[in-house]
């Protein structure tokens, strides 16, 4: 048998199946990110849109807290950017503003840095499409109630996955806003350590 065996031909299969299995999980992530990017785009929930969330933290640390930051940075004027603007971009503008933060965090204050949610988003969107794949298998390959009822099911946890995801997006381009204001309150002269809350009101947390 072992002189049967041609490393050769068994290279070539093991290099054809990695270089397959790296296509399909390509594709699988930018995929699922499109659809993502789609949903978060047509500001569906847990969809919030920039002016909104910059008109929360107004209301939250203060309009002279937020302006005294944004002001400094040219990118911040994506908050407001048009809509018609807006869809020129490759990306969502928050994708740029969530960057941004991060980069700078990562360099001048990597303790506030939002890698750990990157990663986790990373991981869990991975899960969308085959979660839906599955899905379909069952309705197509098990004509029951059975079959019907556990291809619902799949099919109700890939769009579970898929808005769980939007929603640590969310939170993620949120926390890296806050965080990297934060720093910059604590630099700028008489500007408040912690900016207290508009009327006194709590915080959510998300």
């Amino acid at each position: 048998m072992l002189a049967d065996f041609k490393p050769l031909p068994a290279l070539v299969f093991i290099a054809l199946g990695l270089a397959v299995s790296c296509a399909v999980g390509y594709l699988n992530r930018d995929g699922s990110f499109a659809v993502s990017n789609f949903w978060l785009s047509m500001g569906w929930p847990p969809a919030r849109p920039l002016p909104d969330l910059f008109q929360r933290l107004r209301f939250i640390y203060g309009e002279d807290a937020v302006n005294r930051v944004i002001t400094k940075y040219g990118v911040f004027g994506l908050v407001d950017v048009s809509a018609e603007t807006a869809r020129k971009l490759p990306r969502l503008p928050e994708s740029y503003l969530r960057e941004f933060c991060k980069l700078w965090l990562e360099g001048k204050a990597p303790a506030l840095s939002t890698q750990g949610a990157e990663i986790e988003i990373n991981i869990v969107i991975g899960l969308v499409a085959p979660t839906a794949l599955a899905a379909a298998v069952l309705f197509t390959s098990l004509h029951s109630v059975l079959g019907f009822a556990l291809g619902t099911v799949a099919l109700f946890g890939a769009c579970f996955l898929l808005y769980r995801i939007n929603s640590a997006r969310v939170i993620e381009t949120e926390n890296a806003i806050v965080r990297f204001m934060f720093v910059h309150w604590e630099q700028i002269p008489n500007s408040p350590a912690m900016p207290t809350l508009a009327s006194g009101a709590d915080g959510e947390d998300d």
